[in-house]
């Protein structure tokens, strides 16, 4: 049983290995690119959660505000202003779920 849970840590210590290496690298390629670094000096937001939003949006020029590309994630409900009144609608679960899940 000890040889087992040994052989297991040994796995654990190469995947912890693996996931650093790999992390690296996403911040590597998350510093070169001007839309990436832009996003990171937001407070909260690193290099994996903006190269992800960069992949998944581009530039952003789809949305109009920053609450719209909330509701398009399914952070916030969908809403719809006219003169006075405010609607808000429902959320959505539309967007990149794995995005999402990085926000959450």
């Amino acid at each position: 049983m000890l040889r087992i849970i040994e052989d297991l840590a040994g796995d654990w210590r190469r995947l912890d290995a693996r996931i650093e290496g790999l992390s690296s690298e996403i911040e590597t390629l998350a510093r070169q690119d001007k839309a990436c670094e832009r996003l990171m000096t937001v407070p909260g937001i690193g290099p994996i959660i903006s190269s992800a939003m960069v992949a998944a949006i581009g530039t952003g020029d789809v949305f109009s505000k920053g609450r719209d590309f909330g509701a398009w994630l399914g952070l916030v409900p969908k809403q719809i202003s006219t003169g006075d009144r405010t609607i808000l609608g429902k959320i959505s679960r539309r967007g990149n779920r794995y995005l999402r899940a990085l926000f959450v």
